[in-house]
Order: structure tokens, then C-alpha cells, then sequence
């Protein structure tokens, strides 16, 4: 089985990226861009649910 985030680090990294820091998203409002940009990098903390998270927010902002 795969992680999250080796998936999302090999597959979905720039699809989240242009969904995630466009300023014109949905839920744009609501994100700290720094963060996300940081999880996004795979910089800061080691934490091994960034792959989850990420999705669950690209996931919201299609669906939105």
C-alpha cells in the first residue's frame, strides 16, 4: 500500500498546488497558503499525514 503522500508527492502535487494557492478558490479564505505552501514543499515539520490532509482539501475544493 502506497501513503498519501508519496502519491500525492509523485501525482497530484502541481494539480493541488494550482487548486490550493490560487487566490480565487473557493475555500481560499479559510487556508493558511503559508502552510499548505509548506506541506505542499514537504518543508517544516516531518509529519506523516500531510498526503491525507492535502487531498481532503483538494477533494473539498472540487467539490465546492
Amino acid at each position: 500500500m502506497m501513503s498519501m503522500q508519496q502519491w500525492f508527492l509523485r501525482d497530484w502535487q502541481r494539480q493541488a498546488r494550482s487548486l490550493l494557492l490560487n487566490r480565487h478558490a473557493a475555500i481560499a479564505p479559510y487556508l493558511d497558503r503559508t502552510l499548505i505552501r509548506e506541506w505542499l514543499n514537504y518543508r517544516g515539520e516531518v509529519f506523516p499525514r500531510y498526503g491525507l490532509k492535502l487531498w481532503l482539501l483538494v477533494t473539498l475544493e472540487i467539490w465546492l
